[in-house]
């Protein structure tokens, strides 16, 4: 797969023709008590709660406190199958008195990634990649800011935040999106909130990307 065709946010197999949606800014319904996952305090050492992600690349990461484990998070019909799973993605978001999370984090992999290990690439191709990606998802959302390369836990990475996310029949939101650089592996880490609960959105976001460990678990 080239480069170009593989740079992506979600999982759609021809993003630059058409920049989809994030597959966490799709319809997510949060689980019922007897699904939720019990609060874990990212402050604290701990066993990650969750595992996320396509079969060839799966992740587990920390639930926040305070948070609960999301459903309704499912591929749709044609997505590559290539790139992402039936039982790929997986996320957190704050209760809620209706079936839907407005406040959310959600977590998927690609296995092909950007199409190379961009740890065997020189830094300029690398940035080049970078501002391609950035390009992308500005097509989706025009008020992303700049992708910027960081580290988030132990992992490189690409950050974009989203100051406006606009959706039909949804309030409008802000957000932030960090693309996980594994060798080859890209890790998508989708967050959107409310105004009311940006602060604690935002911490649940950089938990749950730093917390982010290679799992072997296949659910």
């Amino acid at each position: 797969m080239s480069i170009v065709a593989a740079v992506a946010c979600g999982p759609k197999s021809t993003p630059p023709a058409s920049a989809g949606e994030f597959a966490d800014l799709d319809d997510v319904e949060l689980a019922g008590a007897a699904g939720a996952v019990a609060p874990t305090d990212v402050t604290r050492s701990t066993e990650p709660t969750l595992v996320a992600g396509h079969a060839d690349a799966r992740y587990a990461f920390v639930v926040p406190s305070g948070l609960s484990r999301l459903r309704g998070v499912v591929a749709q019909p044609g997505d590559d199958p290539r790139e992402l799973s039936l039982v790929g993605p997986d996320g957190v978001g704050l209760p809620t008195v209706t079936a839907l999370s407005l406040d959310s984090v959600v977590v998927f992999s690609d296995p092909l990634g950007l199409g190379v290990d961009v740890g065997d690439i020189s830094p300029a191709e690398r940035d080049r990649l970078v501002a391609l990606y950035g390009e992308y998802l500005r097509q989706r959302f025009p008020s992303a800011t700049a992708a910027r390369q960081t580290t988030i836990g132990p992992h490189a990475a690409v950050r974009v935040d989203l100051p406006q996310v606009e959706m039909a029949d949804r309030p409008v939101r802000s957000g932030r999106h960090y693309l996980i650089l594994d060798g080859a592996v890209t890790v998508s880490v989708d967050c959107v909130w409310t105004d009311e609960h940006a602060e604690r959105m935002a911490a649940a976001c950089d938990a749950v990307a730093a917390s982010l460990r290679r799992s072997a678990v296949a659910r």
